[in-house]
């Protein structure tokens, strides 16, 4: 459950809306939900940023090997021609 108001969770510094915090949720609600979240995140970062990070919180963690290169996958293909309506462009792992 989320705070009607600010979309706050129950974890300090994380919001939701929509159908994550309502179950199935329309469109209309589900757009609420997020500009009432944007209005209290950019709240609590104006707060976080006027205390020196205390009620932020330090980062949890940083793993620097997220910006070593990588190869680019390679995905292999289908034909054009034994593409249908039913089969993917790719072939899938299952």
């Amino acid at each position: 459950m989320t705070d009607d108001e600010t979309q706050a969770t129950n974890v300090p510094g994380v919001f939701a809306g929509g159908s994550v915090s309502r179950g199935p949720a329309t469109v209309i609600e589900s757009i609420a939900d997020g500009k009432r979240a944007a209005t209290a995140i950019d709240a609590y970062l104006k707060k976080a940023g006027s205390d020196e990070g205390k009620s932020a919180g330090p980062l949890l963690k940083f793993n620097a090997e997220y910006y070593k290169k990588t190869e680019k996958l390679k995905a292999s293909r289908i034909p054009v021609n034994q593409r249908t309506i039913d089969t993917e462009d790719t072939p899938d792992s299952a």
